[in-house]
């Protein structure tokens, strides 16, 4: 129940009534709905990670690779 206010926040909402949609019947429409949800975390989530890439600047090669120390 705690975390009953948060469920229609959360992408594993979706993932699991999808499923259970898939696996026991039910509205096909309701399943679009829940996919489009899950395409929206996962495009956020790419955004969000390319813009993190972006401001961590270039990468040369000994940042790639730096020497060992001892």
């Amino acid at each position: 129940m705690p975390l009953h206010p948060v469920h229609h926040a959360l992408p594993m909402s979706y993932a699991v009534d999808g499923i259970r949609r898939l696996m026991y019947g039910g509205s096909l429409a309701n399943l679009a709905v829940d996919l489009l949800v899950l395409a929206l975390y996962l495009l956020g989530a790419f955004l969000s990670s390319t813009r993190a890439a972006r401001k961590a600047g270039t990468w040369t090669a000994l940042r790639i690779k730096p020497e060992l120390s001892r």
